[in-house]
């Protein structure tokens, strides 16, 4: 009949070991609330309350290289960022943060849409940078529908070496989101996009 909470939200890539925790227990994310598992559309999902986040054992060096992520989530109030590939500011294009608006923003460089994500239902939002400029080399899309840039700060990206934060910014600023999947890949996966985002939809139903 109580609550339950998320120490360890384990890679499941096989070998790599890039789990994503919290050892602190008044900061873990709820999985269980009052006995009832945490779903949506049916599903498991976490729910973070705008206090929480989970964070990964290993650094990764993405630099400059192609990145792609598909993050399954429904907004429940207001929140500075879902996913963070890095912790660690050192300085323009050093970050890369997934925004519920939906945009991508790295430091001083942003890429921002009209388009929000959904507060009523899940939504799968992909987003993959190729190389170069993020206006140039970032796309979004939101249940496999294009993202349409409307404003922004362009520029050249070098993102630093640091920690995958589920769950905030990796900054101290927080999600306040139920998130029920999230996949990330050091490259560039546009010619599967379309594949990946109908198997994350045939399990979790979500458009």
């Amino acid at each position: 009949s109580n609550d339950a909470f998320v120490h360890t939200w384990y890679d499941q890539s096989g070998g790599a070991g890039n789990d994503a925790l919290q050892v602190a227990a008044d900061s873990q994310p709820k999985i269980v609330s009052l006995g009832n598992l945490v779903e949506e559309n049916g599903k498991p999902s976490i729910y973070f309350d705008g206090n929480v986040e989970l964070v990964s054992l290993n650094n990764t060096n993405y630099g400059t290289s192609s990145r792609s992520l598909f993050v399954s989530s429904k907004l429940d109030g207001s929140s500075n960022g879902i996913v963070s590939l890095t912790d660690v500011d050192t300085g323009v294009g050093s970050v890369w943060i997934i925004t519920p608006e939906l945009g991508t923003r790295t430091r001083v460089y942003i890429w921002i849409s009209s388009t929000e994500l959904p507060s009523t239902n899940l939504g799968l939002v992909s987003n993959i940078y190729t190389s170069g400029q993020l206006f140039a080399g970032n796309s979004m899309w939101l249940n496999g529908n294009d993202v349409v840039r409307t404003s922004g700060t362009d520029g050249a990206i070098n993102t630093s070496i640091g920690k995958l934060t589920v769950g905030g910014n990796g900054f101290g600023f927080y999600a306040t989101a139920f998130i029920s999947e999230l996949i990330v890949y050091q490259s560039d996966q546009s010619a599967n996009r379309t594949a990946i985002e109908t198997n994350i939809n045939d399990y979790y139903t979500i458009y």
